[in-house]
């Protein structure tokens, strides 16, 4: 239906991927919890029109193109003109202060302490697009991507397929290049494999992006203390399961027709964000967690010790194969 082409971004990785929205990653976002308004309750615009919002969100420290690399100018362009009937919104961080000031109060402490967590401005960026996409709706694109196709075809068929406005997860299916990532391949075989690069709401108000925010105020209330205060250098994946991708396929996981499943949440919590950071556990146990359902981890949780985490750890590998 649609791809997206994505360099990695400095520091995360030293190499270039290919995520793609075609194909069997496509599929799998209609069938499972990537899509989030086939499961969800009630979300503000599930009833009247179902015409999806045609609003396409980038965001930067500066609006200024002559500040962004050069590539950016190029790939947003990409965006643009490969959507011409949307409206592209720009987003500095001033601009997003604004936004939760405004429009969503009781996150706005969060928004503004967050980056001295685990010393990660980024992790700022990574509220703002989530507070973006329930405020407005439409689609946020990291500026480092590219659409091979409009994506007004995905959209309007995944509103079709669940009767209501839905919001989208993408789960990217990535390639074979012999590098094991934290968050698994990918596509149908491992479909927890979630991104923050690119983001879609087909409506303002999916409730998704609201208990997403949510999630994170509540985990940070809980534990700030101890998951902000360590030093960067330790082996951990907690920003990633604070904020971005991580955060996402948690809350994908224990999305439910009801809403969110806060005591599944909890539990998958307690599995990804582990206090103290078992440096063995995150990168033994980490990909297999990335991929295995809500009641698949509840039905055999994994174990703390090193030598039981060594035989759930190739007991799960043979039910996965």
């Amino acid at each position: 239906i649609a791809s997206v082409w994505m360099p990695c971004k400095g520091g995360r990785c030293n190499r270039q991927r290919w995520l793609t929205l075609g194909g069997l990653a496509a599929a799998h976002i209609f069938s499972s919890a990537s899509l989030a308004g086939c499961r969800a309750g009630t979300t503000e615009g599930s009833s009247g029109s179902l015409e999806i919002t045609r609003l396409l969100h980038q965001q930067f420290r500066t609006a200024d193109p002559a500040a962004w690399p050069p590539e950016w100018r190029s790939l947003s362009q990409i965006w643009r003109d490969r959507h011409p009937s949307w409206k592209w919104v720009f987003w500095t961080d001033d601009q997003e202060a604004r936004l939760f000031k405004e429009h969503l109060p009781e996150f706005e402490a969060l928004y503004h302490w967050l980056p001295n967590c685990l010393q990660a401005p980024i992790s700022q960026a990574d509220l703002a697009t989530y507070a973006i996409l329930y405020v407005h709706g439409g689609v946020y694109a990291d500026m480092d991507t590219m659409p091979l196709a409009p994506l007004d075809s995905l959209l309007q068929v995944a509103v079709a397929s669940a009767g209501r406005h839905v919001a989208l997860v993408v789960n990217i299916a990535r390639p074979d290049d012999g590098l094991e990532e934290p968050r698994g391949r990918g596509g149908l075989a491992e479909p927890y494999s979630t991104d923050t690069d690119l983001m879609m709401a087909t409506a303002p108000r999916h409730a998704f992006f609201y208990e997403a925010l949510k999630s994170i105020k509540r985990y940070v209330e809980t534990h700030g203390r101890t998951v902000c205060g360590r030093s960067r250098q330790t082996p951990t994946y907690d920003l990633m399961f604070l904020t971005a991708w991580g955060r996402l396929s948690m809350c994908t996981r224990a999305w439910t027709a009801a809403g969110m499943d806060e005591p599944g949440l909890n539990f998958l919590e307690d599995l990804y964000l582990r206090e103290p950071v078992d440096g063995y556990f995150a990168q033994l146990a980490l990909h297999q967690l990335a991929n295995s359902s809500l009641e698949a981890l509840r039905a055999s949780p994994p174990p703390s010790g090193q030598a039981g985490l060594d035989r759930w750890f190739q007991a799960a590998l043979k039910q996965q194969d």
